[in-house]
């Protein structure tokens, strides 16, 4: 029978973990009437429905990034003692684009104070994943996404490391003690993998690599980390509900989930910064 036990001093942090995000507003706040960059400001982007997007504070230049959770319209709010509050106007942000503003705050009162969009910059698209319907499939809005950008914020993670930072995901060891990438049982239907009494039920997803899919049944088969080297990745898709696993990939093995590898086919450099 197989034992598996639990990480309980790494558990915590993983579901405290935040989710992978890929949209950014960078910006400087500059003086209304004198041009000048204006620090300690407390800048906040929301939505129509009043939905907090994040918050930001100016450094010494003027300057802000905030990483939004998700794609959408925002207007942002500037604070400061000394300077009225002021809320921008509408300002689009695509998925995993970054968006550069000119924000600026005056002492008067201003109902709307004026937002310039000065850059968007979006990462190249890799023409395999654009062949295999990878965008396609993230554009709809069913699963997540891990792309080479997000990995390389991590660049310190291992596989089921950074896969452990997506909701949904569990991080276990098995019999001999090593690590395990499992789906959690609320979010699973169809056949478990049940554990000890007393101990947690998980579910192992199948696995799929350049869409062939892979043996992934531990502690007998090939363990993540000798798959592919997160290097060698350039996204990832995890489908954690039959609910919302692509046609392509629903096969019978299918049931607690799955897991979707692209491998990296040229290594790029990053983009530059705005």
């Amino acid at each position: 029978m197989r034992t598996l036990r639990p990480l309980a001093c790494l558990l915590p942090a993983l579901l405290a973990a935040a989710p992978l995000g890929g949209q950014i507003i960078r910006g400087r706040v500059l003086d209304a009437a004198s041009g000048d960059p204006v620090p300690q400001v407390s800048v906040t982007a929301f939505t129509a429905d009043q939905h907090n997007g994040g918050r930001a504070r100016t450094a010494a230049d003027g300057t802000f990034a905030l990483e939004l959770r998700a794609a959408g319209t925002f207007r942002l709010r500037g604070e400061r003692a000394g300077y009225q509050a002021s809320t921008s106007q509408p300002v689009e942000v695509a998925m995993r684009e970054t968006v550069t503003v000119e924000l600026r705050v005056s002492p008067q009162a201003l109902q709307v104070e004026p937002l310039t969009v000065t850059a968007r910059v979006q990462p190249p698209r890799d023409p395999v994943l654009q062949r295999n319907g990878f965008y396609d499939r993230e554009a709809g809005g069913l699963g997540k996404f891990v792309r080479r950008e997000d990995l390389d914020r991590h660049p310190e993670n291992d596989l089921a490391h950074t896969l452990a930072r997506v909701p949904g995901v569990v991080l276990d060891r098995d019999s001999r003690g090593h690590e395990i990438v499992s789906f959690s049982r609320g979010r699973t239907v169809g056949t478990i993998s049940r554990s000890q009494t007393g101990q947690q039920n998980i579910c192992f997803p199948a696995i799929y690599l350049d869409g062939v899919q892979m043996r992934y049944a531990p502690p007998n088969d090939v363990e993540l980390k000798d798959m592919i080297h997160p290097d060698q990745v350039e996204a990832i898709e995890v489908y954690r509900s039959t609910a919302e696993i692509p046609p392509q990939y629903n096969g019978s093995n299918s049931a607690c989930g799955v897991i979707v590898i692209w491998t990296r086919h040229e290594i790029r450099p990053p983009p530059p910064a705005p």
